[in-house]
């Protein structure tokens, strides 16, 4: 068996446009609001989000000066998860056809979330750039690990936000989905590219 059952109907991993239904928006966000991060460890009483995660991502970016364009891609670099999973970086790093088969969901879910855009290598810089800041923040916030020590001494250095965000990442996971769904729409139909 090569798919799965969605909330929109099959997802075949053979054939990740089979069902376009699947990248759908509220889709994403749905299910994107209640993957866990980290698998779900840490310190917190609610785990983080891969939705608040990519939330963070778009914020970091946009604090940074980056385009819409780029802040979009930030917002979606994760998206593909709703469909093979958050898998931890060691674990994956040894999974090999993992990778391949991540890499066609996530073609086939910018294809679908971002008909319009293409995105350049230095896109993808500033958008792993900012994920690393985010994974320092999280590492900080979630499991309470020191900027000087643990994993995240390496990672780089940012300024955790403040305000809703915060409240996102840290007290209110459950409000990640219609944040993402909001800011989804604001990234995409607030004037041109």
């Amino acid at each position: 068996m090569t798919w799965i059952d969605t909330a929109a109907g099959p997802f075949d991993y053979t054939n990740p446009t089979a069902n376009p239904r699947v990248f759908a928006p509220d889709v994403i966000a749905q299910s994107l609001a209640r993957m866990p991060r980290f698998l779900g460890h840490g310190l917190t009483a609610a785990p983080l989000s891969v939705a608040a995660h990519s939330l963070l991502v778009a914020h970091l970016l946009s604090a940074q000066g980056c385009g819409r364009h780029v802040v979009l891609l930030g917002l979606l670099h994760d998206a593909h998860e709703s469909l093979v999973g958050d898998c931890p970086a060691p674990l994956k790093a040894m999974l090999l056809e993992y990778r391949v088969i991540e890499d066609c969901v996530q073609a086939a879910a910018l294809a679908a979330l971002a008909p319009n855009h293409v995105f350049t290598q230095e896109d993808w810089a500033a958008v792993k750039y900012a994920d690393l800041q985010a994974l320092r923040i999280e590492g900080e916030l979630i499991f309470e690990c020191s900027a000087t020590g643990a994993w995240t001494a390496d990672l780089p250095d940012t300024t955790v936000p403040h305000g809703e965000l915060l409240n996102i990442l840290t007290e209110h996971p459950e409000i990640a989905e219609p944040y993402w769904r909001a800011k989804y729409v604001e990234l995409t139909h607030e004037g041109d590219f």
